[in-house]
């Protein structure tokens, strides 16, 4: 029970109305006396306890317990009046007048009359109504509003806290998906929506009274701000060597917070568990009952340092002082006035403070009623004044300033200011004012970084700009909040600011201690002078290189960089977002780098040549052979492999089989995959000739090698290289007579014409040196000394354009046979200089050459484009098993299916240098989000303040990349492991063989059911691992099957997750339902929630079906459920499109709707109904006749629901009315609102849901249940052979032959059988690691040798994802036995 929410009031039974008038309340602790009508005296005690002594123990007990079971007995009254009060004004009853005094002025507060009560809440907000009656109502006053909120005020969970951390310790789901730390509403209040609801209604009334009214209302909320001193109070407990033991009470506190910081930072700290607490905080907790004493029993709430296996299942964010304060030191919050310390006799190292701050319950509602201000500003931009806005910024200013409060206190009035800032007008007069009042968080922000870095990477990372990898603390994103919010009004505060001296701002948990000493402080000012003169006396002739992270440049760089970097992420994603707001500068340079960085060609690097190949061969056969082995990388850039046949250069004799001249070069797709091409290059048998039975040829010397920029390698064999390089440079000039070919000259013109347009060209014009003279670059590679060169060629080719004048001009025709006189003595140097212009190998411009690209850019481009683009890179990369930021932007060429694809037009027909500066523009941003901003904001906020950093990138996070999201999603759920490596992991045990081929189950008997009885008294802590990976990954239970002898827990658990996959989709659980568009032929096997009214047992269903969702993340191991995307929108809070989603879902209902909506007169209705209904037959005389349809519809479960009260029947009047309430049915069945927030809670006790809204619905899917198809090439990149084997044996090219010739449904069978999952991950983290630890189970798969031949079968080892393979003779006999194995199997665990 709160103790500052009662009213004490005294009930006259016989006239409860003229008895509801405040009295005072107690002044002190002690209970009263109603038998002596006073309050206990020390006398009495006194007497007590000398009575006591005489033999009286029992009188002692009366008088003692009597007492404090009436107080409680007093409260409990009192609260039930109130409630009481409450709902007889919300929900007067039909016929009954309310009292005037209860209907205005007379609610009951919470104000004693006593003198040091005074400026409380209930006095300073007790005003008259300020909202005029509307429709019938008078809308809420501040009276009414002020006893609600008391009302609401949230009590103490099981454990003593506040926040609702499981839901067996909140009455509902919606209670811990809804509680935010960072919302005043969400935190204090248990029915935010109930309170939301009354404030909106006094904020509407007050905007429709006058103009004035707005602002006297805010001017009633806020003026406990300006009071702020005299509610609020701190107590520190400072920890020494004496035992202590004393109790602390807070006048008018409705919260408390505890927290705990230390004394100094400049002390080593013991990183040693003590044997007991040093300190330990006990509640007045009145619900545990009485001790014998007659004193109410205490409950200890925390006690410090906590050990981190047994304070919380929640999420906690990292701490700003060490990693192992993140459990050690949390900081609580709990509902009381009066706490109990204990302290024991040693003091920690360092010394440790305790901090007790009191949250009165006026700060509750005011901080609520400015939540509400903002709610309505963001429905409606206009409603508000600016002025009120304003005045709300200078109140929380005024007390974030004037106020030592608590650290998550800040918090939450840092984002609170933020979200004000960007909502008043940039114009508006006062702000930059106030603004810069605020100058002292960007000093507080800037000594507070290095104590992030140094706490979540040591020493080592405390000068770096970059916070990748490190999770900040929640203080710190708010103060970002703040400071960028700032930024974007004034950016003039952005500026550097020494911090000499900042003020300490809370608790361990959040926000450490920074104080210096003044000694410190003049031996850093000492340095700093002697450094200053040492670089004045100094003449620098060269400036240092810059340091990306700022490490040189000490903290005060690294701070700086970072910020930059941060607030540039934040200004670029405002505009790309909401075009013609932000500035545009910071977009305009990074687009400028971008193409700097692309002007380095890459696409040379990517080129492979191949030597020594038998001139046996055919041309088509060793093209065939090369495509196939660079097929599962990428394949070859647009299919152009070049294989010489003996008579090049000269035309082929003939049509027929020609045979190679033994070498071969092409471009692979992607550099990253050049490594594993050549090795499977230099690894295949019928390359090197050893298979084939033509002559061999002794002098032949097989290779493969790479070139480098310049085409030119060092290899030994570099004769025979050069030769086939020229070769390949030949043919991509010149045509078997000599000449040139026609895209070579289109590349020439361009070229030629990039210098000024011009038919003829002077020297002055080809020595120009601006961006943009292609002509200058083209001869810079003949000669180091290009004027010579110039020279040269207008000595030689140059003409006259009249007789009188001297000066030689350059023509086209001129320029063209001096190139072809070039490319015949030396082709390589022409191809360098056709590089060097920009084009790559298929003479595509690499990057835009115009002066005026960024204006082209921003007309060709836009945020659909740019969306288009991400999905486009997202695909690229599965298909090319790569993250974005391993892909060159050079690499980005649309294949001939993407050109075809309806969705990619806007994409495809932009220019291809625009389209890759354009990805090389979101990698770039893509890289500093992930490395700046991510890890200094908060997710929280994301439908709390849309125009939060936080809410930016949910808006945009289309823009993100799906590795970027991901890489986020996996450092949060990496650094939220909670289990120790001590503790045994939770089992399942269950016999596989009562599963087998029972597809309907009775709801008890499925393993859905069973394991769920099983982990039921599990903590959800125990299942938050860190992501599996290596060969023997942690999951986060094990499953051990009875009766069976399996090795190893993997194989066990993804049988277990694949078959509760298939009881979900079963009629076996009625969680899932398949949706209405499969009778139609439409979604078929795809299934939605089941909407239902729910049960205890639905409800435990519901919350471990999100269990799974969460464990299915962290064990990386796919869940196959194929839900509709409405359940993935719903999962992450997204409401359901009914445009869209009623058609994926119930195609039926969709068409019928459209049909309906198409009617355009009631001649066509009644035609439609004659046509729907047989027996209906309308006579000639009836005009209107009576529709046999009434007013309900078929739910999802196929029964009929009515839809109005009295099913009444449809008409053409009301066919409209009949439509909507159709729609709002179907949209009420798909958003499930009493479902998903249960489903939501087993989520979040797993795996936290903030980096979860990152991800799209498809994302999450896609991250939950993987691809619902097997790649070939990504699976045989990530295959291994075991000793003896190797892929180019002769038995492993028939199984691979094989597999690229079954279907899906047959691939997935495979993967059943050999790892006992159906889908495998499309993604690996040793794509970018190399090392097979980093591999993400099951992979790698491994091939090992099977006992005999033919006459043996395939035999897997599922743990291990093992296929131990006989070496069959044929490849008939291969797919003979790999589809006995895959279709035959009784036991899915064979082997």
């Amino acid at each position: 029970v709160n103790s500052s929410s009662p009213e004490h009031v005294l009930i006259d039974l016989e006239n409860p109305m003229s008895a509801l008038v405040p009295t005072p309340a107690p002044s002190s602790p002690t209970p009263p006396n109603p038998a002596m009508g006073k309050p206990v005296q020390a006398e009495d005690i006194e007497y007590l306890e000398t009575s006591t002594t005489t033999c009286q123990p029992w009188l002692c007990k009366i008088n003692l317990i009597h007492p404090q079971m009436l107080y409680h007995e007093n409260i409990l009254a009192n609260l039930y009046c109130r409630s009481a009060l409450l709902a007889l004004v919300e929900n007067p009853r039909p016929n009954f007048k309310l009292p005037r005094q209860l209907s205005s002025k007379s609610f009951i507060t919470a104000t004693s009359p006593t003198e040091d009560q005074e400026s409380s809440c209930s006095s300073t907000i007790s005003l008259p109504q300020a909202a005029q009656p509307g429709e019938g109502q008078e809308p809420p006053n501040i009276e009414y509003v002020s006893m609600l909120s008391k009302e609401l005020l949230r009590g103490p969970q099981p454990n003593g806290t506040v926040p609702p951390l499981t839901e067996s310790c909140a009455p509902s789901a919606c209670h811990v998906t809804e509680y935010n730390a960072l919302s005043p509403l969400r935190m204090f209040y248990h029915s935010p929506a109930r309170l939301r609801d009354a404030l909106s209604k006094m904020i509407y009334g007050a905007l429709i009274e006058d103009d004035a009214a707005p602002m006297a209302l805010a001017a009633r909320f806020l003026k406990v701000l300006y009071e702020a001193p005299s509610l609020f109070h701190l107590e520190t407990v400072r920890l020494s060597d004496m035992k202590a033991s004393y109790d602390i009470h807070f006048n008018h506190a409705a919260f408390l917070i505890i927290s705990c910081r230390i004394a100094s930072l400049d002390e080593k700290s013991n990183d040693a568990y003590p044997k007991c607490p040093w300190v330990r905080v006990f509640a007045h907790n009145g619900t545990l009952g009485l001790a014998r004493d007659g004193q109410p029993l205490r409950q200890e709430v925390v006690h410090y340092p906590y050990n981190s296996t047994t304070y919380s299942t929640a999420y906690q964010e990292p701490s700003a002082v060490s990693v192992q304060s993140i459990a050690r030191f949390p900081s609580v919050i709990i509902p009381f006035d009066r706490v109990h310390v204990r302290t024991i006799s040693s003091t920690p190292s360092p010394p440790i403070i305790v901090n007790l701050h009191s949250i009165p319950a006026e700060l509750c509602l005011t901080l609520a009623f400015v939540e509400c201000v903002m709610s309505v500003a963001n429905t409606d931009s206009a409603a508000i004044p600016s002025t009120v806005l304003l005045y709300c910024t200078e109140a929380l200013c005024k007390v974030i300033r004037r106020v030592d409060l608590a650290s998550s206190m800040k918090e939450m009035i840092f984002h609170l200011l933020a979200e004000l800032i960007r909502m008043i007008p940039p114009t508006t007069k006062d702000l930059p004012n106030l603004c810069n009042k605020l100058k002292v968080f960007q000093t507080e922000l800037h000594v507070l970084y290095p104590h992030e870095l140094k706490a979540n990477g040591g020493s080592k990372r405390k000068e770096s700009s970059s916070l990748l990898d490190i999770k900040t603390s929640t203080y710190f994103q708010g103060l970002v909040e703040l400071v960028f919010a700032l930024r974007e009004v004034v950016p003039d505060i952005g500026s550097r600011d020494t911090p000499d001296s900042s003020k300490d701002s809370g608790d361990l948990k959040s926000s450490p201690s920074v104080k210096r000493s003044k000694t410190a402080e003049r031996q850093t000012l000492s340095k700093r002078r002697k450094m200053r003169a040492k670089t004045r006396g100094r003449e620098c002739t060269k400036s240092p290189p810059e340091d990306p992270d700022g490490g040189d440049g000490g903290p005060g760089t690294a701070v700086s960089g970072w910020m930059e970097q941060a607030f540039a992420c934040n200004v670029i994603l405002r505009k790309l977002l909401n075009s013609g707001e932000g500035n545009s500068e910071a977009m305009r340079q990074m687009i400028q780098q971008t193409r700097d960085n692309l002007m380095a060609t890459n696409c040379t690097s990517r080129l492979i040549v191949v030597c020594g190949l038998p001139t046996f061969y055919s041309t088509d056969r060793v093209k065939t052979t090369i495509r196939k082995l660079c097929s599962p990388v990428g394949g070859i850039v647009e299919g152009e492999l070049f294989v010489p046949c003996h008579q090049y250069p000269l035309p082929p004799a003939s049509k027929d089989e020609q045979l190679c001249k033994g070498v071969a070069v092409f471009q692979i797709t992607s550099q990253e995959m050049i490594k594993d091409v050549v090795s499977m290059l230099q690894s295949s048998k019928f390359l090197k000739g050893e298979v084939s039975g033509g002559d061999s040829d002794n002098n032949r010397a097989y290779c493969v090698v790479t070139l480098g920029p310049d085409l030119l390698c060092g290899s030994d064999n570099s004769a025979l290289i050069a030769s086939a390089v020229e070769l390949y440079s030949t043919s991509k000039f010149l045509k078997f007579d000599g000449s040139l070919n026609d895209e070579t000259r289109t590349v020439l013109r361009t070229i030629f014409f990039s210098c000024n347009g011009k038919p003829s060209l002077s020297k002055v014009a080809v020595s120009n040196t601006t961006d943009g003279n292609m002509m200058y670059q083209f001869l810079s590679v003949f000669d180091d000394d290009i004027i010579c060169t110039i020279n040269n060629v207008f000595k030689e080719y140059g003409e006259k354009t009249s007789a009188e004048t001297e000066e030689l001009y350059f023509t086209f025709e001129s320029f063209i046979g001096w190139v072809a006189t070039v490319a015949k003595q030396n082709p390589v140097l022409a191809l360098r200089g056709v590089l060097r212009c920009g084009f790559d190998l298929q003479y595509n411009l690499t990057y835009p050459t115009d002066k005026d690209y960024l204006q082209k850019l921003q007309k060709c481009s836009g945020r659909q484009v740019d969306e288009m683009l991400v999905q486009y890179v997202n695909r690229l990369c599965r298909a090319r098993c790569l993250a974005p930021s391993r892909i060159h932007p050079q690499e980005i060429l649309p294949s001939l299916s993407d050109k075809a694809d309806p969705g990619l037009v806007p994409l495809v027909s932009m220019p291809l240098e625009y389209l890759r500066l354009r990805f090389a523009f979101l990698q770039c941003l893509n890289t500093w989000v992930g490395r700046y901003l991510l890890p200094a904001i908060s997710l929280s906020t994301v439908h709390l303040y849309p125009r939060s950093i936080g809410g930016l990138l949910y808006q945009g996070r289309d823009l993100l990349f799906y590795d970027t999201k991901l890489a986020y999603l996996h450092f949060v759920v990496n650094n939220t492991n909670k289990r120790s490596t001590d503790n045994v992991p939770p089992e399942i045990i269950f016999d596989p063989l009562n599963f087998v081929h029972q597809p309907d189950r009775q709801q008890e008997s499925t393993i859905t059911v069973l394991a769920k009885e099983q982990l039921s008294r599990t903590p959800s802590s125990e299942l938050c691992v860190k992501l599996a990976t290596g060969g023997d990954p942690i999951f986060p239970f094990n499953v051990k099957l009875t009766g069976e002898a399996v090795q190893g827990t993997s194989g066990s658990f993804r049988y277990f997750v694949w078959l509760v996959a298939q009881e979900l989709q079963s009629h076996s659980l009625p969680l899932l339902l398949e949706c209405p568009s499969s009778s139609a032929g439409e979604n078929r096997n795809k299934y939605v929630l089941a909407p239902k009214n729910l049960s205890y047992h639905d409800e435990a269903l519901l919350q471990f079906l999100g269990v799974l969702l969460g464990v299915a993340i962290r064990s990386e191991v796919p869940f196959p459920i194929d839900c509709l995307q409405p359940f993935w929108k719903r999962l992450l809070g997204e409401s359901v499109t009914m445009e869209t989603d009623l058609r994926q879902v119930d195609i039926i209902t969709d068409n019928f709707m459209r049909q309906l909506r198409a009617l355009r007169s009631e001649v066509e209705f009644n035609e439609l109904v004659g046509q729907t209904c047989p027996t209906h037959h309308l006579a000639k005389e009836e005009c209107s006749p009576a529709c046999p349809y009434k007013f309900s519809y078929a739910s999802l479960h196929g029964y009929d629901v009515s839809l109005r009260a009295g099913s009444p029947r449809i008409t053409w009047n009301n066919l409209s009315m009949f439509i909507d309430s159709v729609m709002s049915f179907r949209k009420c069945e798909l958003d499930s609102d009493n479902l998903i927030p249960i489903i939501q809670c087993g989520l979040a006790s797993v795996v936290p849901l903030e980096p979860l809204l990152l991800l799209g619905p498809q994302d999450l899917e896609l991250r939950v249940c993987g691809q619902p198809f097997v790649d070939i090439g990504f699976l045989k990149l990530h295959t291994i052979y075991q000793v003896g084997i190797s892929a180019s044996d002769k038995h492993i090219e028939f199984f691979w032959n094989v597999l690229e010739g079954l279907s899906q449904e047959d691939l997935r069978k495979l993967i059943k059988f050999a790892c006992n999952q159906e889908r495998i991950p499309f993604s690996c983290p040793c794509q970018s690691e190399g090392s097979e630890v980093s591999h993400v189970p099951p992979y790698p798969m491994k091939i090992a040798p099977g006992e005999g031949r033919d006459d043996r079968l395939i035999r897997t080892e599922t743990c291990m994802f093992m296929i131990k393979l006989p070496a069959y003779s044929s490849e008939v006999i291969m797919k003979e036995r790999i589809l006995q194995a895959i279709n035959c199997r009784d036991d899915p665990l064979s082997g």
